[in-house]
């Protein structure tokens, strides 16, 4: 199960995140959707602690933190439940394609080399990366920069994947590989938490959706219900100009 309870994030005196909640369970595909500058990365951000709540509770498993008591033992193990995967990549410029998944399994997770290197070969094979293992970031498209940065967030085998826009830097083209890599993990029962602007991939892959307006939840539903039938009147607007 993941849980979100009053997550409040502020950067000075502007409120971004205004006391949003929401709960999955394992083998949901959530998608969060929104306007651009209303939270939606935040969200992913403060949900592990790369921005730190001003108040809120997470919980991924049997892991629960408490932002105003948090410690830096709770967030590390908050962290280890989940990976993300970025809209910029964000690997490592000076290691190869398997030094960067192979990476957090030997420095976080302490697996020997050989056990990192096994588990790694295998996932990028798993995402079509294998003949790609010994090049470095510069050499490797926008789309296999990202299968990269899936395998990488595979490898320390999390509870769920956050997703933040895992397409939005990548041309036309490459777009619909990387939604189809996606489709397989949801089909295999990975739970994910993906911020897109894709709408056909929410339609068809997620269980769950939420609408994000002002820093707020203005309406949580499945796809059916906010494909068919909105309810608040913003989304209403939103979907009516995307669609």
């Amino acid at each position: 199960m993941i849980k979100v309870e009053d997550l409040y994030v502020e950067f000075g005196a502007t409120k971004v995140l205004n006391g949003v909640s929401f709960e999955i369970e394992q083998g949901d595909v959530l998608a969060i959707i929104g306007p651009s500058g209303t939270g939606k990365s935040t969200l992913l951000r403060g949900m592990n602690f790369l921005i730190p709540p001003k108040k809120g509770r997470v919980t991924v498993g049997d892991v629960t933190v408490d932002a105003e008591r948090a410690s830096k033992k709770q967030i590390k193990a908050l962290r280890e439940q989940m990976a993300m995967v970025y809209q910029n990549y964000n690997l490592y410029k000076n290691m190869t394609a398997l030094q960067n998944v192979m990476e957090a399994l030997v420095t976080v997770h302490h697996k020997s080399k050989k056990e990192a290197e096994e588990i790694s070969l295998g996932l990028l094979e798993k995402v079509g990366m294998s003949d790609r293992k010994d090049f470095y970031p510069s050499r490797l498209s926008g789309g296999q920069q990202q299968r990269v940065g899936i395998a990488r967030a595979l490898a320390v085998n999390p509870k769920v994947i956050l997703f933040d826009e895992p397409t939005s830097a990548l041309d036309p083209e490459m777009v619909g590989d990387i939604l189809e890599l996606m489709k397989q993990l949801a089909e295999s029962g990975m739970t994910m938490i993906v911020v897109t602007h894709e709408m056909g991939f929410a339609r068809e892959v997620a269980t769950k959706m939420i609408f994000m307006d002002g820093g707020v939840i203005r309406e949580a539903g499945t796809p059916k219900e906010f494909f068919e039938n909105p309810k608040d009147q913003r989304l209403k607007e939103f979907m009516s100009k995307i669609l």
